[in-house]
Parts: structure tokens; C-alpha cells; sequence
């Protein structure tokens, strides 16, 4: 079975399991590093800004990392060297949100990124090792699936517990959450424009109804504006005891319904906000992995094509390992 040497010298069955340039090793544990670390930093600037060149550099960066580490489940050997090189890059991440490392979640999340990376790593090993012929959709499965999700996984967690946000969603996220149904209200009710204060909504949709009325614009105009100005308060009135109590008509229905969420959220006990954090972050964690696949074809070519390059220039080299073996076959 083919086997890899960072180095030019031709590999033996004694030198196959053995990695033979710790200098190599050395850059791609920095790379990794690095990357992983800008990862985390940028994600945290981005979770506390929401500047999406920011999120656009924490994707570049994690995008490296995981080309970088499929190629390191494919060039080193030892264990002890990849479980030192992971074990770094893990801390990399970690140090990127520097002002959270005393936060018990963000530790915890850590820890299980580090555990699952183990894993991936040795997995990726593992089936490097039994191939007859390197596959890079066989590595990338082995390794992409474990390691995608435990970083999903971290993020949200991460975002969801960040100790200096009132609130884990903030007012401008939660607006564009909200966008999807107002673009379906809008469609069913072309009148109602939720972008626009309670007080002006409530007169518009007044407006709309009392201009149905047989005969309204016969009315003087004071009866007609009496008869508006009443529907309107009727109807502020129905949105205020929807939200249990007075609200501000000043402000539309995407503020009012943050203002509640938060004001309810804070009403809770710590016990009860904890496991609504988790299940949000659980629900973050299930959208993101859910469109995580094409993310993984694409790492995996870009990983195949970056070590295409790596041995055009010798980085490393392929060569033919030979194995004896028994085997017990019927006769």
C-alpha cells in the first residue's frame, strides 16, 4: 500500500510508521494553529460587532484548518504527534476567545472540540492506513463529518453564552429572523407593514377597515376621524394585551417583540435560561450542520488539490510500502 514520507527518502516497513521531518510536522501544527486561532478570534469579534468582513475571514480561516488537517491525518504518523499537534491547535481556538476562558461553557465546548479532533485525527489515520490506495472522499468522510460538527457545535455554544450580551440573539438578528414572516404577511395582507411604528400600523389597518363600512365616505369628516382614531386605539389596545401589558407605540412590532422576548427571558430562573441557552444552541447546531455538506466537498477538493501541489514540490513523497502477512485460507 502506498504510504507517505515527508521527506525523499524511500520508505521500508520500518521507517512507514515513523515521521521522518519534524520540521514539516512543525509548519503544519503552526499552520493549524494560526488558523484555527484567527478562526476563533475573528469569530468572536464577529459575534460581538456583527461586521461580516469578520465573518468572512473566520470562514477563510477555518476552511485552511480543515485542508491543513485532513493533510495532517494523512503525513503524520506518530500518535503522539498528532495528539500534540491537536492538542495545540485546540488551544489556539480556545485562546482566540481570550475573554471568555473563565466561562464554564466555553471551557466545556473546548474540551469536547479537543476530544472530537482526537478522534477525527485518529480516524483519518486509521483509514489512510488500510487503504490500498489513497482516497481523498474516504479520508474526508472520515475526517470532515466529526470535525465540522464539533466546531458548529462550539460556535453556537459560544454564542449563545457570551457573558456580556443581555440577551443571546441581538435586536438586528433578530429582525432578520423575523424577515421570512413578514415577507409571508405582507404577501397575504399587503397593507400591513410591520417595519412601521404600532401607532401608524394601527391607523393604516383602521383606515383599511373603516373604508369598508356602507356609506363611510358620506360621513362628516370629524365622524369619520373619530371613527378611525377609535378602531385604531381598539387595535393597540389587542396588540398591547398580546404582549402582556403597556407597550411603546412609537416602536414596531420587530422591537416590541425583542423588548418581550428579552424582558420574558430575564424572568426566568438561571436554571430555566441555561437550558433554553442549550436548546438554542442545539437548534444553531442542527441548521449549520444541516448545510454543512456541500462545505465538506469542497474542503475535501481543496484539500486534495493543495496536496497535488505538496508533492509537486516534494514536499512529501509516495512510495509503495510492502506488508507481509499470514493468512489462514480454506483448503
Amino acid at each position: 500500500m502506498p504510504t507517505f514520507i515527508l521527506n525523499n527518502k524511500p520508505a521500508t516497513n520500518d521507517t512507514a510508521d515513523v515521521d521522518q521531518s519534524i520540521v514539516k510536522i512543525v509548519i503544519l501544527a503552526a499552520i493549524g494553529t494560526i488558523t484555527f486561532f484567527s478562526f476563533g478570534l475573528f469569530l468572536k469579534w464577529f459575534f460581538a460587532e456583527e461586521n461580516f468582513n469578520f465573518f468572512l475571514i473566520s470562514i477563510s480561516s477555518v476552511s485552511i484548518f480543515l485542508i491543513v488537517f485532513i493533510l495532517q491525518s494523512l503525513f503524520i504518523k506518530n500518535f503522539l504527534n498528532a495528539a500534540l499537534v491537536v492538542f495545540f491547535e485546540c488551544l489556539g481556538l480556545f485562546i482566540g476567545f481570550y475573554d471568555r476562558i473563565f466561562n464554564p461553557m466555553t471551557i466545556g465546548s473546548a474540551v469536547f472540540v479537543l476530544i472530537v479532533l482526537f478522534w477525527a485525527n485518529q480516524s483519518g489515520r486509521m483509514e489512510t492506513r488500510n487503504m490500498i490506495k489513497i482516497s481523498f472522499r474516504k479520508i474526508g468522510k472520515a475526517v470532515l463529518p466529526k470535525t465540522i460538527a464539533a466546531i458548529i457545535l462550539f460556535s453556537s455554544v459560544v454564542y449563545v453564552s457570551a457573558d456580556e450580551k443581555e440577551f443571546f440573539i441581538s435586536q438586528s438578528n433578530f429582525e432578520k429572523i423575523m424577515l421570512p414572516a413578514a415577507a409571508i404577511t405582507k404577501k397575504i395582507y399587503p397593507i400591513v407593514d410591520l417595519s412601521l411604528p404600532i401607532k401608524e400600523l394601527a391607523v393604516s389597518l383602521a383606515s383599511e377597515e373603516a373604508g369598508k363600512i356602507p356609506n363611510f365616505e358620506l360621513l362628516p369628516k370629524s365622524e369619520r376621524a373619530k371613527i378611525v382614531n377609535q378602531s385604531s386605539k381598539e387595535m393597540e389596545d389587542a396588540i398591547s394585551s398580546f404582549f402582556g401589558g403597556e407597550i411603546n407605540t412609537a416602536l414596531n412590532i420587530y422591537q416590541i417583540s425583542y423588548e418581550s422576548a428579552v424582558k420574558k427571558f430575564n424572568e426566568f430562573s438561571k436554571e430555566i435560561q441555561s437550558m433554553i441557552l442549550i436548546g438554542v444552541a442545539f437548534m444553531i447546531f442542527l441548521t449549520l450542520e444541516g448545510l454543512a455538506w456541500p462545505f465538506r466537498l469542497i474542503i475535501t477538493f481543496l484539500a486534495y488539490i493543495i496536496y497535488e501541489i505538496l508533492l509537486a514540490f516534494e514536499f512529501a513523497t509516495v512510495s509503495l510500502e510492502g506488508i507481509s502477512k499470514e493468512t489462514v485460507v480454506l483448503k
